[in-house]
């Protein structure tokens, strides 16, 4: 994209979102949607600024990152203002909003800083370079096992909580299971991470197959067991995981329609999901009654009304208590690694930093299992200066990222692909403590892998 249809293109989506966004309803809330659309006009100027000094690509993780907060922090409030649904479950946290916002604010100026501040080895992407016949027929072979042996733990778990085999391939349509055996033993939970393994091999199977009709078999198997544990955010890794590989191993960039349509098609699946999650977990049919306005509604709130639980902390911290000073970003995702065998009073999640925070500060939240944005954490243990230095180090790791999207070796470009999806999740689920047993799982398996690709820089 040309630079001046670039800043077209940016000063119209500004120009028009501000113009959607000015007509909203602020009842009580004046000052607070005047700080939230200023906000979001400034944040979005920053954006425009960083697009401008890099070359522009679709699958960079700037584009992710803003995106989101956009709809997070600025625009989800407003509407939610407008629809005078402003309470965090049963607790009211607007008395923090500008607060909260500005501090967002800083967040992506120094992401942005963060991120323009790493010079790239790598300043475009090069054409991958191919692999003897012999080392692909080598990685097919690895990643068949790995997938075997993964589906079928992944398969034991789901039928060992109560699943069926049936209900797992129709998508639910026949029934998960019957209520009274949706248990699962808490010792075997540890192995749904486990499912998160199958992504790597699922990528290399779709890259080097030259048979197209098994790796639609294998996506179909994919999708059907992740649908059956009510889970939206591995498909939307799946997804933009394999987009991005696909197309950098064939060379080709992905256009303006082709993102409009992937972002509408990956929202009807979000509200179908929504629409029927709690009877798949709960082992009910599936039972779909179409797009309406309340699904569609509730699709965009339980997504992005996160910023609630944020808004919690930043008018509980530090005034009616003190920070945790490190103990939610670095000690207890390291001790949610320790087993309960060799530790039996390990701390519960209710227990950690992260639930005792929301306890003091959004109570009602807590007992909805809401949850939180990845800034919660930083601001619990830091305040406003740790949402800044941690922001700052992510835009730096971001722009790293793409001398592997630009790299010639398609294990490096695996590696962006699964980092590009993990950051969706990392943005929008804050846990740290489960975002590092996301990450594991996810690149445990590209560590066989390695050998085969050591030559390729």
């Amino acid at each position: 994209m040309g630079t001046f249809k670039l800043n077209i293109t940016f000063f119209l989506i500004l120009f028009v979102s501000i113009l959607c966004l000015l007509p909203l309803r602020s009842y009580q809330y004046e000052a607070e949607k005047t700080c939230l659309i200023v906000s979001y006009a400034i944040s979005f100027c920053i954006y425009w600024f960083v697009c401008n000094k890099i070359k522009f690509d679709f699958f960079h993780p700037i584009h992710i990152y803003f995106v989101f907060y956009f709809f997070v922090f600025f625009i989800t409030p407003l509407f939610l203002i407008d629809t005078q649904d402003t309470l965090c479950v049963d607790d009211n946290v607007m008395g923090a909003c500008i607060e909260a916002t500005i501090i967002v604010v800083f967040a992506l100026l120094a992401f942005s800083v963060g991120y323009l501040s790493i010079k790239n080895r790598i300043k475009q992407p090069e054409l991958v370079e191919p692999l003897s016949t012999s080392a692909e027929k080598r990685i097919l072979k690895k990643s068949y096992i790995i997938f075997a042996v993964c589906y079928t733990i992944s398969v034991y778990y789901a039928l060992s909580s109560g699943k069926t085999l049936l209900g797992i391939l129709s998508l639910g349509s026949m029934g998960m299971a019957e209520m009274s055996s949706m248990s699962g033993d808490d010792k075997m939970l540890f192995m749904i991470n486990v499912s998160y393994s199958l992504l790597v091999p699922w990528l290399f199977i779709f890259t080097y197959s030259r048979n197209k009709i098994i790796p639609i078999i294998l996506s179909y198997l994919l999708v059907s067991l992740f649908f059956s544990y009510g889970w939206r955010f591995i498909i939307y890794i799946l997804v933009l995981s394999f987009l991005i590989t696909r197309s950098r191993v064939l060379g080709k960039k992905i256009k303006t329609s082709q993102v409009l349509l992937l972002i509408t098609g990956l929202f009807l699946f979000s509200v179908f999901t929504g629409a029927v999650r709690n009877s798949i977990r709960s082992g009910e049919k599936a039972e779909f009654e179409g797009f309406n306005t309340e699904n569609i509604s509730h699709t965009l709130e339980s997504n992005f009304n996160i910023y609630q639980t944020y808004y919690g902390v930043v008018g509980t911290y530090p005034d009616k208590a003190d920070y945790f000073y490190g103990q939610a970003c670095f000690v207890y995702p390291f001790i949610m690694w320790i087993p309960r065998s060799i530790w039996p009073s390990k701390p519960y999640g209710t227990e950690f930093p992260a639930g005792k925070a929301l306890l003091k500060a959004c109570p009602s939240a807590l007992k909805e299992a809401m949850s939180f944005p990845n800034i919660y954490e930083y601001y619990i243990d830091f305040g406003a200066l740790g949402v800044i230095l941690f922001s700052f180090f992510i835009g730096r790791i971001c722009k790293k990222m793409l001398d592997f999207y630009n790299s010639k070796s398609v294990f490096k470009i695996i590696c962006y692909a699964l980092f590009a999806g993990f950051l969706i999740q990392f943005i929008n689920r804050g846990y740290i403590a489960q975002l590092i047993t996301l990450f594991v799982f996810l690149y445990l398996p590209l560590l066989l892998y390695k050998k085969q690709f050591k030559q390729i820089k």
